[in-house]
């Protein structure tokens, strides 16, 4: 990939970024010219009032700051863009050839990048000369306004006072508008028809093209890249204002010149700043910053771990990775936990629950990307943000671990119940079998399913898994509905001390509120759904949540209420062990519940998969490898099942 990666970027920077200052070069000639207003100071001189003179002069004044900082600017920009434009061409390009290579279809069968698709996407680096430029000068000349106003021509300038006055002209230009308006220079706007670009292109032409964009743009507003574009502007405005000193003004701007006989070698200065790339220092400043080198290796890291690695879910996958991480097995004790609370309590403990998880899970999902340019792709990354980098890591990370690698052990001692009850119910003549094994034969299947390596490639499993969950509360019900209401029952609380009634009161609210799950993988899950600041990803997981809980409803309410209306208080902790006939509906029942909790085991294992590769990668400097990863899964799958089969 390395390889590739440097082929393309050799290509890039012979062709396209030369191509790119050299118009840039010649448009901010043709627009700033500043030729005119020196030929009418050099010839009018004994001609012109002094009024005229000091018109004149202001405005060469604001025309040469506009061209130097506007170059700067644009050239440094320039670089970064296409560069991240490399990066996300070249890791694309890499994956289809692997697939390529490793598939035995043709060719075409895949959903390769078209080379107009390539050509179309590099040479979208022209749309801030071609398109851009008007209103990125208006907006630079107006923040060089706003910073010189004052500044006289006896002015004394230093080294100093000119590196302060460019970087306060670039805040000012950064900080106008709407947070990183200044993208829209670099790249058409969001809502721009991608049919008026690229006619005559299919629709997945126009899709892919449109998914490079969506991911260039993505790392343009992430807040890493807005450091990486600060760093970058300022290290190049050192550089500059170095070389004017030592070259330009021949070490004159380290004790103060005045402003006016500063202002001719300001206005020179373009010519340097977009010098083709081969001769260009200040752009090879740029390219061996080690925050860009950092950032790429992040990015490279993040599209190996879990959690990041695949950003093109659709809502859909929000409904069943969100059903299968909150309707678990705790479904089957809710008719236990109205026999605990009663009819009254009960319901409305059952509604309450309901809609509070549901609020509360709305607030997580408008959380996920409450900060422009900032995604929250994990529970502790959010925690981070609310509580401070090290506390909110002490906070958060403890008790999402226990939850999730608890719940990890719960669905296996779980799975390998109803594995050993199925086997019951199916071979009545079978010797017994002790559960250990069960909880063996159930984790035999993580071995596997563990080394998918993201959420979206366990998007299959959870499907199952959330139709499983459905059609184990379906069966249960309706089982349960079909006995009929059974004589002598009785509604009211069991007979012993008032100590015990309220204890039972509280376990009830307990188990309503423990089959009440998933919120702890909310983030998670959000993170694998694109997002642009057009069409945020929070639209798409609401749509998806909403449908979720709709079947969490039509799982939750009739299980509880049909399965206390009954057996009454007699119900057991599980309804389905309640249960005695039929057998064959009582056996499936239990097989569906096998096949769920495979799926919920994989959504509350791959947070705890991506916080240790995260770990190993990131803090102990562990090379990204599959051989790495089936390591840390082997290992977590293997743990999890000696304390399964302990308990």
């Amino acid at each position: 990939m390395k390889a590739h990666f440097e082929s393309i970027q050799m290509i890039v920077d012979s062709t396209t970024l030369p191509h790119a200052i050299q118009y840039l070069s010649i448009r901010i000639s043709e627009e700033i010219d500043v030729s005119y207003v020196m030929d009418r100071l050099d010839k009018g001189k004994g001609m012109l009032s002094s009024p005229e003179k000091l018109q004149l002069w202001d405005e060469l004044k604001i025309l040469s700051f506009t061209r130097m900082v506007l170059s700067l600017w644009s050239v440094t920009m320039l670089s970064l863009y296409i560069r991240v434009q490399v990066n996300i061409l070249g890791r694309h390009l890499y994956v289809d050839t692997a697939r390529a290579l490793g598939s035995s279809h043709i060719l075409e069968e895949l959903d390769l990048i078209d080379r107009d698709d390539e050509q179309k996407f590099l040479s979208s680096a022209d749309f801030l000369v071609t398109n851009a430029m008007p209103s990125l000068i208006s907006d630079m000349q107006g923040a060089v306004e706003e910073v010189l106003r004052g500044k006289q021509l006896k002015d004394v300038i230093t080294t100093r006072v000119l590196q302060e006055t460019v970087m306060r002209v670039l805040e000012v230009f950064m900080s106008t508008g709407s947070p990183h308006h200044w993208v829209d220079y670099l790249m058409m706007p969001q809502d721009t028809k991608l049919s008026g670009t690229t006619s005559g292109s299919s629709d997945e032409t126009v899709s892919k093209f449109h998914q490079l964009m969506v991911e260039t743009r993505e790392v343009l507003i992430n807040t890493e890249f807005t450091n990486i574009v600060e760093i970058s502007l300022k290290c190049f405005t050192d550089a500059l204002v170095e070389e004017m000193e030592t070259q330009t003004i021949a070490g004159g701007l380290a004790t103060g010149k005045p402003l006016a006989k500063v202002l001719p070698h300001i206005e020179k200065t373009m010519n340097v700043i977009t010098a083709e790339p081969s001769k260009n220092r200040f752009l090879q400043i740029i390219r061996d910053l080690p925050e860009i080198e950092e950032l790429e290796r992040q990015k490279d890291i993040d599209d190996w771990l879990p959690i990041t690695s695949s950003r093109n879910a659709k809502w859909w996958y929000s409904t069943f990775h969100n059903v299968t991480a909150m309707v678990g097995a705790g479904v089957l004790g809710l008719p236990y936990s109205m026999a605990q609370l009663g009819w009254g309590p009960g319901i409305a403990v059952l509604i309450l629950s309901w809609i509070i998880t549901l609020y509360t899970l709305w607030q997580m999902v408008e959380m996920h990307e409450m900060v422009p340019g900032k995604r929250f792709d994990r529970y502790h990354e959010l925690g981070q943000f609310a509580f401070g980098e090290r506390l909110g890591l002490y906070i958060i990370v403890p008790q999402q671990i226990i939850v999730e690698v608890g719940v990890c052990i719960v669905y296996m001692v779980t799975g390998g119940q109803s594995l050993k009850k199925f086997h019951e119910l199916a071979c009545q003549d079978c010797s017994p079998i002790r559960l250990s094994f069960f909880v063996m034969i159930f984790a035999s299947s993580h071995f596997v399913l563990s080394h998918l390596p993201n959420f979206n490639s366990i998007s299959g499993v959870s499907l199952v898994a959330a139709v499983m969950s459905l059609s184990y509360s379906t069966i249960a019900w309706t089982a349960t509905a079909a006995k009929g209401v059974q004589e002598d029952v009785q509604y009211g609380y069991k007979s012993g001390t008032t100590a015990s009634t309220v204890l039972s009161f509280f376990t009830g609210l307990g188990g309503i509120a423990f089959a009440y799950a998933g919120h702890n993988v909310v983030l998670e899950i959000q993170a694998t759904i694109p997002s642009t600041p057009s069409t945020p990803s929070k639209g798409p997981m609401w749509r998806g949540v909403v449908v979720a809980y709709v079947v969490v409803a039509l799982c939750y309410f009739p299980v509880a209420l049909v399965g206390y209306g009954v057996f009454g208080n007699a119900v057991l902790d599980n309804v389905l062990m309640s249960l005695e006939t039929p057998v064959w509906a009582i056996a499936t029942a239990n097989l569906f519940v096998v096949m769920h909790v495979i799926g919920s085991y994989q959504i509350f294992a791959m947070p705890v998969f991506d916080m240790v590769e995260t770990f190993l990668v990131k803090k102990l400097n562990f090379k990204p490898s599959t051989i790495l990863r089936f390591i840390v899964r082997n290992v977590y799958v293997a743990s999890l099942h000696n304390v399964a089969a302990n308990l």
